[in-house]
């Protein structure tokens, strides 16, 4: 498993991750533009263009990509669903989409509006920090469940500094711009992209909370009358 890291000094707009909220969280070590956490010497001027440059060309090639092909049927190296989902997947799935787009104000029948939301995830939604990790394509089931924990983790680490994350499995439709501008060994394959920032608490996707399955619905308890 590895992960490629860029930064970005994009300004954030109405979107659920912004660069960062000085003092918003007093118990953390604190981010800034110009310093990483607290005693973290700012990177060399050489550095930061070039991670700069190299997001503007991921994201640029990205967006060219998107307007000449439909994100839909776009080559990915596995699946990001099951082609034909089962119950009760299928309809949860579409119950998550419904509610996360209602929550934006973009109904199904907004086409445009879907494709800007979907966009918009070539861009971190602004976030300061894009990681893409990838696993080694010659592993199993057994080390992608160990990935997903891997991913989990580095969820709760940046909430340990006070930073948020957005997962993002569409990335694995871009996996051949992301392999060449970050040089992955051929083994490498692009499992996820992931966002790193702090979230605008003003936006409405992160007022939104998706719906949960009642426990009897996924787990059973025996040994326990």
């Amino acid at each position: 498993m590895s992960h490629g890291c860029f930064r970005s000094d994009r300004v954030a707009h109405r979107l659920p991750l912004v660069p960062g909220q000085a003092g918003r969280f007093e118990r953390y070590p604190q981010f800034d533009r110009g310093r990483g956490t607290r005693g973290v010497e700012r990177q060399s001027a050489a550095l930061e263009r070039s991670r700069s440059n190299r997001r503007s060309a991921e994201g640029n090639q990205a967006t060219a990509a998107l307007e000449k092909n439909d994100w839909r049927t776009m080559e990915t190296e596995y699946p990001a669903l099951p082609e034909n989902l089962c119950e009760p997947y299928c309809a949860r799935n579409f119950r998550l989409g419904r509610e996360l787009y209602g929550a934006l104000g973009t109904s199904r029948d907004d086409r445009v509006g879907r494709d800007a939301q979907i966009k918009r995830n070539y861009q971190f939604f602004n976030a300061p920090v894009g990681l893409f990790i990838t696993i080694d394509r010659r592993l199993g089931p057994g080390q992608w469940a160990d990935l997903g924990g891997y991913i989990n983790t580095l969820a709760f680490l940046a909430r340990g500094y006070g930073l948020d994350t957005c997962p993002q499995v569409v990335w694995i439709r871009m996996y051949k711009i992301v392999g060449a501008l970050l040089n992955f060994p051929p083994e490498q394959m692009l499992f996820c992209g992931m966002g790193i920032g702090y979230r605008d608490p003003s936006h409405p996707v992160n007022n939104f909370r998706s719906f949960r399955a009642e426990l009897h619905e996924f787990c059973t308890f025996h040994g326990f009358d």
